[in-house]
C-alpha cells in the first residue's frame, strides 16, 4: 500500500504497475514482463494518418482523405458545374474558396502530423 500523503516528498517508492483480471487479485499481470516475454516493446498508441508526410506523397494522401467526405465531393461537383457557361454565378466565386478549404484542411493534417 502507498502512503499517497508522503508521495509529494522524495521518499515516495511506487509500486510497479500491476493489472488485475479480477476481483480478488488473484490473476495479476504485470506488462513488463508480458512485453519482456514477448520480446517486444510497450504499446503506443498514434494518431498520425501520415506516417511519413513526403512532398510527393503527401498532397495526393490528403485529397484522398479528403474526399472522403460526402460535402467535399458536393462541393467539388458544384466546382465542376460553375465552369459551364449555362451556370449563373462565376467560376472564381465557387471553385477558388473551395479549392482553398481543401488547401487549408491539407496544411492543418499535415501540420498535426508533424507534431
Amino acid at each position: 500500500m502507498v502512503d499517497w500523503a508522503g508521495c509529494f516528498s522524495s521518499k515516495c517508492a511506487l509500486s510497479p504497475r500491476t493489472i488485475s483480471l479480477a476481483w480478488d487479485n488473484t490473476d495479476v499481470v504485470d506488462p513488463i514482463s508480458v512485453n519482456t516475454r514477448a520480446g517486444s516493446r510497450p504499446n503506443r498508441v498514434s494518431t498520425v494518418r501520415f506516417p511519413t508526410p513526403v512532398a510527393i506523397t503527401w498532397l495526393p494522401k490528403s485529397l484522398f482523405a479528403q474526399f472522403m467526405r460526402a460535402a467535399n465531393r458536393y462541393f467539388l461537383f458544384v466546382s465542376f458545374l460553375v465552369f459551364f457557361p449555362f451556370s449563373p454565378t462565376a467560376w472564381s466565386s465557387t471553385a477558388l474558396p473551395f479549392a482553398g478549404v481543401l488547401f487549408w484542411s491539407a496544411l492543418k493534417d499535415l501540420y498535426e502530423d508533424m507534431r
